[in-house]
């Protein structure tokens, strides 16, 4: 059995030895789901264990354990103490300022594709022996755009910032044979809020050429949600293309079954506490068309316009650029 351990070291006002058994738990429960996280996310099967905690403040010892069946000796070896060291970084070092964005954009497939041959080449360097800090840099500046990884140890940061006998935290591996980890990395109780995600609202996705079946459409009652087939899923959705609304409310527009509208759809996002992604709402700011079962279509005035801005301003980025001319004395 594979074995590697993790020390949590919760530093305490006047060298106390004990604290709050609730804030500890919560701790613990957030430091537990994000190593789950990032060891599923490089492949490693690992089981957690928690160990008697000794003072000297408080010292909590996490046990990363591993069947040798569950894969090579070698790489597996390798990566069950790679997992424990970015840990420790995510933990101990808050995000750049780049790495930050990634709670203002989409990870992209490129960006995804990325963190996936770093991974690979990770695992093969710990099959090679020990991995370069170069890779696992990389690694942990990859993870630190998750957004389950940042939320975690956002959670992590918010139990310990209103609990004022928490002076420090530090993170530390625990060589085999040994009782005190090396290299303890102490984050102070000032840098606490660097740490914590302060807005959950994720940045809208926007669809501008969505399809969407309509299957109730909102004939009065301004603020009601028309209901639809999207991608293949029903979903609730406002109608805010003032005129498309107008005219349907004055029945120029009508709807029979199969028929859809071509528009663009905005999506609005948000993080539950888990890090997970969950969508708050949506609407349709501009609808271009209405497409019968049939598949006849029928352009709108705004789609219209829209189409012949985009076609305009499409021109004019074509255009090749002129320097202007120096000006003569």
């Amino acid at each position: 059995m594979f074995e590697e351990r993790l020390e949590l070291h919760y530093h305490l006002v006047n060298d106390a030895h004990s604290m709050d058994a609730l804030v500890r738990n919560k701790c613990e429960a957030e430091v537990l789901a994000l190593v789950r996280h990032v060891a599923k996310e490089l492949g490693v099967d690992v089981v957690l264990e928690s160990s008697a905690f000794t003072e000297g403040g408080l010292r909590e010892v996490l046990k990363f354990l591993m069947d040798p069946k569950n894969g090579s000796s070698l790489v597996m070896g390798g990566m069950m103490l790679v997992l424990v060291q970015i840990v420790i970084s995510i933990l101990a070092m808050p995000s750049t300022d780049k790495e930050q964005e990634a709670l203002t954009k989409e990870l992209t497939k490129l960006s995804i594709e990325e963190k996936k041959l770093q991974i690979e080449k990770l695992r093969r360097e710990a099959g090679e022996g020990k991995p370069s800090e170069e890779v696992v840099a990389e690694v942990v500046s990859t993870l630190n755009q998750d957004y389950k990884v940042l939320t975690r140890r956002s959670n992590f940061y918010s139990q310990l910032l209103p609990y004022k006998k928490v002076t420090a935290v530090g993170f530390g591996h625990i060589p085999t044979g040994e009782i005190i980890p090396k290299n303890e990395r102490t984050t102070p109780r000032a840098d606490f809020e660097r740490f914590l995600v302060r807005e959950n609202k994720l940045p809208e996705l926007v669809d501008e050429a969505a399809c969407i079946e309509i299957v109730a459409p909102v004939m009065t009652g301004w603020n009601m949600h028309w209901k639809g087939l999207y991608q293949g899923e029903p979903i609730s959705f406002a109608m805010r293309d003032r005129d498309y609304k107008q005219a349907v409310s004055n029945r120029t527009v009508s709807f029979q079954r199969g028929d859809s509208i071509a528009c663009l759809l905005h999506t609005e996002r948000k993080l539950d506490p888990t890090g997970e992604v969950i969508v708050t709402g949506r609407y349709v700011s501009l609808v271009l068309d209405k497409r019968s079962s049939s598949g006849q279509s029928a352009e709108t005035p705004q789609g219209k316009r829209k189409r012949f801005s985009d076609k305009l301003a499409s021109a004019q980025s074509s255009l090749p650029f002129s320097p202007p001319e120096s000006e003569t004395n």
